[in-house]
């Protein structure tokens, strides 16, 4: 009896890294629309983890979109010099983009998670 899996034939190397590519997630943002968000690979992960050591968490939250939000094709929409003018923004404006880029990359509480103890 051939399996799904079996039928795909075995994992290769090129299977496994298009199966691990950062994907794009479409969402969408009441005031926005349809926004894209790509998902950050674990080297861009930690080089924003060292980021907010050094520079701090709203930093960090706001450098996290300029490299998850894309367009339909994958290309960023912002650069990393779109950091300092995406912080003088509004706070309630960024609040929805920076929650779904948290989400769409693992990092929001979801509704099974432990919740700390006080």
């Amino acid at each position: 009896m051939k399996t799904k899996d079996h039928a795909q034939g075995a994992l290769t190397r090129e299977r496994l890294f298009l199966a691990l590519a950062p994907r794009i997630e479409t969402h969408r943002i009441e005031g926005l629309g349809e926004v894209h968000f790509r998902q950050l690979s674990l080297q861009e992960i930690d080089t924003l983890s060292k980021r907010k050591q050094l520079k701090g968490d709203e930093d960090a939250a706001v450098a996290v979109l300029c490299l998850c939000l894309v367009d339909a094709e994958g290309r960023r929409l912002l650069l990393d010099e779109d950091v300092e003018a995406l912080k003088a923004c509004g706070f309630r404006s960024l609040e929805a983009l920076i929650a779904k880029a948290a989400e769409v990359n693992g990092q929001g509480a979801l509704q099974s998670d432990p919740k700390p103890l006080a």
